[in-house]
């Protein structure tokens, strides 16, 4: 799947790091809206990529935050499906993020989501009770745990469990023929 977003025709990525996701989202929307101010963004130059893209083989194509006009031009201009966040009922299907859709932010509401629920505060109050009943001893409880290994069979790990091998001490694992940095 190929991502048509800022329409610049130059291959460019910024990572961002932050203290959280929600921040890291923040910043990225932030920068993605200056990005959009820049001159030299053309409408003309996200189509001919689109399609370009379509003519190279790609089997999908995602427009995030494109016009709707032009977000509907390149649909029925191209063969593939084109899977829209924030682009419009015009294309051929449809992208939420599911913490958006949750209503798991409180701050962040980008203009193209639509919240099916504002689960905020459940989730909040769910982790801070987690978080007690772990520090108080309440959870887990033996309800929570597989049971016991039978005394007759010293060798019984417990019913679906099974040893499926064992990881070697880092140092002894030599990287492929080919990867890693002298490959």
């Amino acid at each position: 799947i190929v991502m048509l977003q800022s329409g610049f025709r130059a291959p460019m990525g910024i990572k961002v790091y932050g203290p959280d996701l929600m921040t890291i989202e923040s910043f990225g929307l932030d920068l993605e809206r200056l990005l959009k101010m820049a001159p030299g963004v053309r409408a003309d130059a996200v189509f001919a990529d689109a399609v370009a893209v379509a003519d190279a083989g790609a089997y999908a194509l995602v427009l995030e935050g494109i016009p709707t006009d032009l977000a509907e031009r390149i649909t029925a201009a191209i063969d593939i499906p084109t899977i829209g966040i924030g682009a419009g009922p015009g294309c051929d299907g449809q992208v939420l993020v599911c913490y958006d859709l949750l209503g798991l932010t409180t701050d962040l509401r980008p203009k193209f989501v639509k919240r099916y629920a504002e689960l905020y505060e459940a989730g909040v109050a769910a982790a801070r009770t987690y978080c007690e009943e772990v520090r108080s001893g309440a959870f887990p409880t033996a309800e929570h745990g597989f049971g016991e290994v039978k005394r007759s069979d010293p060798t019984h790990a417990g019913k679906g469990a099974r040893v499926v091998g064992r990881i070697p001490p880092r140092s002894s694992v030599a990287p492929k023929p080919g990867y890693g940095p002298h490959g």
